[in-house]
């Protein structure tokens, strides 16, 4: 008989499982049939194709205990490899050999290379694949492949053989890992949607045992692919899922909490095993990302796991990266390429992102290099050091470019005495981009609200010492947080649970094991449902502060740092000309130049700089630590960057320029209404002077002083 008219048997209701043995007994060349049930089993055995079953022990209906005695009552006698998730007590497995006469016992999770060699040893000769199907025998024609062959030139068949399938094994199990990974997520939240239901309805006897069958079938199919720690979580919440008895209220907190443990812990390890089996680099995958131009610092290393740092030597490769990925931050070393370089390279950092990502300039220490004041403010340099003074403190210095970084971000804080659920909600929410803030004693929540201002509190229910809800009662006390959002995490989803999370003054609750895409909707619902969060302060379509937002945050900055003598420069940027431009060419395309100069203003300057939209066609610059000249020399170069722009209009291409007035503190001007006013008049004063001006106390014009 053929192989081709040979088949194995694999019976589990797993269907990863049985892809995962269909693929690796597919790699030597065997046919393979699979059935989800007794029953299917049954109507796809065939007397003269299948030689050989792999039944699986735990399955819906009939077990593979059953299927198997029924198929040995009925006369057949082929091989069965009995698969089970736990190891057989004496008295089955003296049934499974002595009187079903069961080849294999086999527990799961299988070793693939293992499990396969021992299948194959229970298969006649004639299944196995002969050496034309491996294609061996068309590496050599004079290569004899009878039995008499010639004894060394058989050795180096067999050779070539267990090479050949040691390889496609490897190469099977790849992509039945792949493939099985793709799917993970989606195993892992219906586990935990079951997980939520018994906790729900613990009368439900079905649910529960449809729980510990989907941890089962993870714990084997996970480990069978060498996913190791989902595997080991799977089999912790099948143990817990099984000891889980509703008649002990006592003993359900305590192992309920166990189970909330462990289905975080589980949801990091499946993430980590769909990031590592992605395509994605390790780049790709970090949370934050910082960028460094200059092969001096190609030796530092963050200490901190959430931080990739990419090293590029040359500005063409920090280009190459920039298109590829977001950055949070960074560091140019000026002596790696030339000012214009240097001005696009900023631009290209900044476009992908909200907000503006903090840039940093590294300089010789000898001061020879060719950028200006102006320059630097236009790249956008909040940091401009010399090599050496870099050098020394370059952790240091990245910390500071992410500190203006988080201070961009919404702000949420997590109050929860459980570790692990803490890291799984801070990694979750630092990836989708928000500045999170961690506490596991409750006790320190009024201090840390004071000192980090979020715009979100997630508080834990149950907490040792004080609970969520008086710590919630103990935060609307305080008047400063009367309308902070708070989102309740709870283990419990009584009505008297949640009756008791809005009493004490919560507006959300989200019930544990906490699902990611539940995490991130709340989350943001909550935030957009207040009005705050940064991006609330924010226009949508230019990136800019909103007037009324400008106006006052740049009040509070001025008068923050007054009292210490601080200087500030506020700028008026207004387009010129624009009612012409909308009745030669539109209104839209006239709306379409006006954001598009907008986007260049938030990608120029420094990330602590205030940058607003006044009124439809005009926009306010508040830059800290820099003159009034300084500041002009730097508008001047947007001005010839933008100028350069030509729009599609109604009735053929346009231009546009903008006219600016500068004004600063050092003129004795005290407050921002007397700075914004003085800016506006010397705005007035240079469009009157010629469009394109800028009016600083003395007029520039094509960036000169005139």
């Amino acid at each position: 008989m053929t192989r081709d008219k040979c088949s194995i048997l694999v019976v589990d209701d797993d269907p990863a499982f049985r892809a995962l043995v269909a693929t690796i007994l597919k790699s030597r060349g065997y046919r393979v049939r699979e059935a989800g049930s007794a029953d299917e089993a049954s109507s796809l055995f065939s007397d003269q194709e299948t030689k050989l079953a792999i039944v699986d022990y735990k399955m819906p209906g009939k077990d593979g205990l059953s299927w198997i005695e029924k198929l040995r009552d009925s006369g057949r006698a082929i091989p069965v490899v009995f698969v089970s998730g736990n190891w057989c007590d004496p008295k089955t497995f003296n049934r499974l050999r002595n009187l079903l006469k069961v080849s294999l016992i086999v527990k799961k999770p299988i070793v693939p290379a293992v499990f396969l060699e021992q299948v194959e040893s229970l298969l006649n000769a004639e299944t196995r694949l002969s050496l034309q199907d491996y294609g061996i025998a068309g590496l050599t024609d004079d290569i004899n492949l009878s039995v008499q062959a010639d004894s060394a030139k058989s050795e180096n068949i067999r050779q070539l053989m267990q090479m050949r399938s040691k390889l496609e094994l490897k190469s099977a199990l790849k992509v039945a890992q792949a493939s099985y990974v793709q799917d993970l997520s989606r195993l892992w939240s219906d586990l935990v949607r079951t997980c939520n239901e018994v906790k729900q309805f613990p009368e439900r006897v079905d649910l529960q045992s449809h729980a510990i069958n989907e941890a089962h079938k993870i714990k084997g199919t996970a480990g069978s692919l060498n996913l190791v720690k989902v595997s080991e979580i799977g089999a912790k919440v099948e143990h817990l899922m099984k000891v889980l008895d509703p008649r002990e209220s006592t003993e359900m907190e305590v192992i309920w909490s166990e189970i909330n443990r462990a289905l975080a812990l589980g949801e990091t390890e499946v993430r980590k095993a769909i990031e590592e089996c992605s395509s994605l680099t390790e780049e790709a995958q970090a949370a934050v990302r910082i960028l460094v131009l200059g092969d001096s610092f190609e030796d530092f290393v963050s200490e901190d796991e959430k931080i990739t740092v990419s090293h590029s030597r040359t500005a063409s490769n920090a280009q190459s990266r920039l298109k590829k990925h977001r950055f949070e931050a960074c560091v140019f070393d000026v002596v790696q390429t030339g000012r214009h370089e240097l001005f696009e390279l900023a631009r290209q950092a900044r476009l992908p992102v909200e907000g503006t990502v903090p840039l940093a300039l590294v300089k010789p220490d000898d001061e020879a290099h060719l950028l200006s004041h102006s320059d630097e403010l236009f790249i956008g340099a909040s940091v401009s050091l010399p090599f050496t003074e870099a050098r020394e403190n370059f952790a240091g210095l990245l910390t500071h470019l992410l500190q203006l970084r988080q201070a961009q971000k919404t702000r949420i804080m997590v109050v929860d005495d459980d570790p692990v659920l803490l890291h799984f909600v801070d990694t979750v929410l630092t990836a989708h981009g928000y500045n999170v803030r961690t506490l596991n004693n409750p006790l320190n929540t009024s201090a840390v609200l004071d000192l980090f201002k979020p715009d979100l509190l997630i508080l834990d229910a149950m907490m040792p010492g004080l609970t969520g809800y008086e710590v919630c009662r103990m935060v609307r006390e305080d008047p400063h947080w009367t309308k902070l959002p708070i989102l309740f995490l709870t283990g419990k989803t009584s009505p008297e649970s949640r009756a008791a999370a809005f009493q004490a003054g919560g507006d959300d609750f989200l019930a544990k094991p906490v699902l990611v895409d539940e995490l991130l909707t709340r989350v943001g619902g909550q935030i957009a449902k207040s009005g705050g969060g940064r991006s609330a302060d924010f226009d949508a379509g230019s990136g800019l502060l909103k007037e009324d937002s400008f106006v006052r945050l740049a009040a509070k900055v001025i008068d923050e740092n007054s009292a210490e003598g601080g200087l500030f420069s506020i700028a008026l940027l207004a387009c010129d000309d624009v009612e012409g431009i909308r009745l030669v060419h539109g209104i839209e395309p006239l709306r379409r130049a006006l954001l598009d100069f907008g986007q260049e203003v938030r990608l120029r300057f420094k990330a602590e700089d205030l940058r607003g939209k006044i009124g439809y066609d005009a926009v306010a610059l508040l830059v800290s630590g820099e003159e009034r000249a300084t500041v002009a020399g730097a508008i001047a170069l947007l001005q010839e960057e933008f100028v350069s722009r030509t729009f599609k209009g109604d009735r053929g291409n346009f231009g546009m320029t903008f006219s600016a007035g500068i004004a600063d503190s050092a003129e004795g001007l005290k407050g921002l209404k007397p700075l914004l006013k003085k800016a506006y008049e010397r705005m007035l004063t240079a469009r009157q002077t010629g469009v394109g001006s800028i009016n600083c106390g003395e007029m520039l014009k094509d960036g000169a002083i005139s």
